[in-house]
């Protein structure tokens, strides 16, 4: 299991490095269970929240939800 600082550094990396062209997508696998599909949109250093935009699979619905990196069990990061 990794740590919260690694989420972390993971989710700002992921953030820092999508342009217009490029978007990183992140697939977060939550220790209750719960999986989510999306992109980062926002992270808070100070309280390690981070703000993703979930895209539903059919990609037609998205939807901004707030995360407690605390909370992730796993990231998948991926370009799309």
């Amino acid at each position: 299991m990794i740590d919260m600082e690694s989420m972390y550094e993971v989710l700002t990396l992921n953030f820092k490095s999508s342009t217009d062209d490029k978007k990183n997508a992140v697939t977060i696998h939550m220790k209750s269970g719960v999986s989510h599909f999306g992109y980062v949109r926002e992270i808070s250093e100070a309280s390690k929240i981070v703000k993703i935009r979930l895209v539903t699979p059919s990609g037609k619905s998205f939807q901004d939800a707030y995360l407690d990196i605390g909370s992730i069990e796993s990231i998948l990061a991926t370009s799309v």
